[in-house]
């Protein structure tokens, strides 16, 4: 019974206590619907409606917690999408047939690559494939997400030791939650063994964090080197993070922002971060205002909330004239100051000037030759 329903119910057995009479002018209601009536079908009406808010918010609970599963579990399937962005560009780019030379399959759709991998994978047991048709079945390229094939043909891979399937089913348990950490590093350690960029960053991070190993901060570091030098944008950001604060390393700013410049240059987004930050307070490198906000904009345009919130502090302070004021301020000061310490500057020295005139004007009136402060000392006493 809906809530509405319940109500009238209510509202017509009140109606049937009170009398059908006349009304006349000696007619008192209280002496036929008591306040404890009133009282009675007031406190049902209440019982009622907090019935239906629980069930509400029960409802709503429901479906907010199952809209944070599927967000959860898209955040994982991003996760390996975004690792295997190569294998999903080759999709794209109609690039797949570049992998199996010996296959026939130029000019043909998705689905028919797809039974390809599958017989392939199948019948042949070939790696690549199986690999390749995980990564299809973790990002919904041609079929249906599954989480469970993906995990099987992984496995499949790994066994065959294909570093890359070697390091997916690693970040797949890491992402299930798994608690044999053993496997997990014994596969990234394999995978890494082959060079592989994103193994390599991620045996780092158990390092540098503890996370499966006994924690190994110069091992972390070594293993960050690596990754940087076969090109992954990860580590880079990683390894700059650990200069930026001494973290295994002698503290070097200007290491930490040539790295995440690096990373910024493969569209990285923590890259494009924090090399925007290094270049607007000139920290690690020569300070540039419009390139921060280049790649401060480069950032928000990919969806970045952290980058346009930035953004949008930032161009609610600064004009673009400002922004050649600041510019010019901070390259002929040995110091350079905050942004908002500049802008006080020329805030203060603007209303001192004013001030000045006002004073100068008022003093010819009065006497006609009296001096003027000298503006630095006003500007030194007011600060």
């Amino acid at each position: 019974m809906s809530f509405n329903e319940e109500l009238n119910k209510e509202i017509e057995q009140l109606n049937s206590h009170i009398p059908e009479i006349e009304l006349d002018k000696n007619l008192k209601l209280d002496t036929l619907v008591t306040p404890e009536d009133f009282a009675k079908i007031n406190g049902k009406m209440n019982a009622i409606s907090e019935k239906a808010d629980n069930e509400l918010e029960a409802k709503q609970a429901e479906d907010l917690t199952e809209q944070l599963i599927k967000a959860e579990n898209a955040k994982k399937y991003m996760n390996l999408t975004e690792v295997n962005s190569d294998t999903v560009k080759r999709f794209d780019n109609e690039t797949i047939k570049d992998l199996f030379p010996d296959e026939d399959i130029v000019g043909k759709d998705n689905s028919d690559i797809i039974a390809m991998l599958h017989r392939l994978s199948q019948e042949n047991r070939n790696a690549n494939a199986q690999n390749i048709l995980g990564v299809c079945y973790i990002s919904g390229i041609g079929v249906e997400v599954n989480e469970d094939v993906a995990l099987r043909l992984f496995e499949q891979s790994a066994e065959q030791n294909h570093p890359s399937a070697q390091r997916n089913l690693a970040i797949m348990l890491e992402n299930q939650g798994s608690s044999d950490k053993n496997k997990i590093i014994e596969l990234y350690e394999k995978s890494a063994a082959q060079n592989d960029g994103y193994a390599l960053n991620n045996l780092a991070v158990c390092y540098l964090t503890g996370d499966g190993v006994k924690q190994n901060i110069k091992e972390a570091i070594k293993l960050f080197d690596k990754a940087v030098k076969v090109g992954d944008d990860y580590a880079m950001v990683n390894l700059a993070d650990c200069y930026s604060v001494g973290n295994g390393v002698k503290r070097d700013d200007k290491k930490a922002y040539e790295l995440y410049e690096q990373a910024a240059k493969q569209k990285n987004q923590d890259g494009l971060i924090n090399a925007a930050e290094c270049l607007f307070i000139g920290k690690g490198t020569k300070q540039d205002l419009k390139k921060a906000m280049e790649y401060f904009k480069i950032a928000a345009d990919m969806g970045n909330e952290t980058a346009q919130k930035r953004l949008d502090e930032i161009q609610e302070k600064m004009t673009p004239k400002k922004h050649e004021e600041v510019s010019a301020e901070s390259k002929d000061k040995a110091k350079k100051p905050s942004l908002e310490d500049s802008f006080g500057l020329f805030k203060t020295a603007a209303e001192n000037k004013e001030k000045d005139k006002t004073k100068s004007a008022d003093d010819k009136e009065k006497s006609g030759n009296t001096p003027i402060k000298d503006i630095k000392q006003i500007n030194k006493g007011e600060r």
